[in-house]
């Protein structure tokens, strides 16, 4: 069982969104007043200007909760109700997963506010993992996924990087419809926070918790206002870029944790399952670019989101079929991981059938 009361966690839930709410409205005021708006081209999907700084507030609102968190509990103690404090070990993993995460978020609002080369992106995000793969977050271990066990020490490092860099950049890249990004960081939030139950990863639930509690308000003010309204914003790199290495860090602990547990019966995919569809966007994305003669990093309209968008789909319909696609995905992994081989055929072959079938609606149309 997690060390804490639902009623704290609820409380925190709300704390979050009281924070996230007042922050976003802030922004919003100062983003239009400097002009602070998200540029327009060929590429993007909108023709008015709209502030890109929305997530500029995920690292200080959740900064402040936990601060807020751990005093409760320097002053009260541990009680039924609150948590101990870290263990110096779970101490330096959560600074570790704090530092990565800031060096993105500090290269994204840069990014929002000046721009970035991709370049500049890549050697912040290739650091990040590697502090958080040196401070012992690893896959070491596929427990049998593509008949592969236990990975020796050199290898799980490599891939253990390669997989935070795939994580972070799907996120990234998948930020380029109304509510899609937050939607998705909204469900694996939930689904990480069950299965972090289930190992009684007590923080790992109050980390995701206190994550839907900031995302929900950015979804509301992304998602429902029109851009006319003056309150419509983008979560920008700042927050895709941060949300990404969150994700990336839940599913790697996901993986290490609850796949070995005796007590329950899961797979690989179980613990990836909420970023399969983003990842499997940006492996397909990045190959076509090279087979048709392009850099991987060039930008296009080929990702899943556009082609739903060449349909005739508006943003809010095609939001809403991906992440009930990405919540499909989870719940076959979930409920059928251990048959692993079939899991993965099963979802690949759903994913390829939609990316066919939608380039050929679209193809119709034009």
């Amino acid at each position: 069982m997690i060390r804490i009361s639902f009623v704290v966690l609820l409380l925190l839930f709300v704390v979050a969104i009281i924070f996230s709410s007042h922050a976003l409205k802030l922004i919003l005021k100062v983003a239009h007043k400097k002009k602070l708006y998200d540029a327009i081209d060929e590429r993007k999907c909108h023709q008015t200007p709209i502030p890109r700084l929305g997530g500029a507030t995920y690292l200080p609102v959740a900064t402040l909760v936990l601060s807020l968190l751990f005093l409760c509990i320097y002053w009260l103690g541990e009680t039924k109700y609150l948590p101990p404090l870290p263990d110096p070990e779970n101490t330096l993993g959560m600074l570790s997963i704090g530092v990565a995460t800031f060096c993105l978020y500090i290269v994204g609002l840069i990014d929002d506010l000046i721009g970035v080369r991709y370049l500049v992106k890549i050697v912040v995000q290739l650091m990040a993992s590697i502090l958080l793969v040196k401070t012992g977050l690893y896959v070491y271990d596929l427990y049998g996924f593509l008949w592969v066990h236990s990975i020796p020490i050199g290898l799980a490092y490599g891939l253990s990087i390669l997989i935070f860099m795939l994580i972070i950049n799907a996120i990234n890249l998948v930020d380029g419809i109304d509510g899609l990004a937050s939607g998705i960081g909204i469900v694996s939030f939930l689904y990480y926070a069950l299965t972090s139950t289930l190992i009684h990863n007590t923080y790992a639930v109050i980390l995701c918790v206190i994550g839907v509690g900031i995302l929900i308000p950015f979804f509301y003010f992304n998602y429902f206002k029109s851009a006319d309204s003056n309150k419509k914003i983008f979560m920008g790199d700042t927050g895709s870029l941060t949300l990404g290495i969150v994700l990336a860090t839940l599913s790697v602990l996901t993986l290490n944790r609850l796949v070995p547990s005796s007590e329950y019966s899961f797979g690989v995919l179980a613990a990836f399952s909420p970023v399969i569809l983003p990842s499997l966007d940006v492996i397909r994305v990045f190959f076509y670019r090279i087979a048709t003669g392009r850099s991987p990093f060039s930008p296009d309209k080929n990702h899943i989101h556009h082609l739903l968008l060449a349909c005739g789909l508006t943003h809010r319909k095609a939001t809403i079929i991906l992440l009930a696609i990405q919540t499909l995905f989870i719940a076959i992994a979930f409920f059928f991981s251990k048959s692993w081989l079939v899991t993965f055929i099963v979802i690949i072959l759903i994913y390829i059938a939609i990316v066919v079938i939608t380039q050929q609606k679209s193809k119709q149309i034009k």
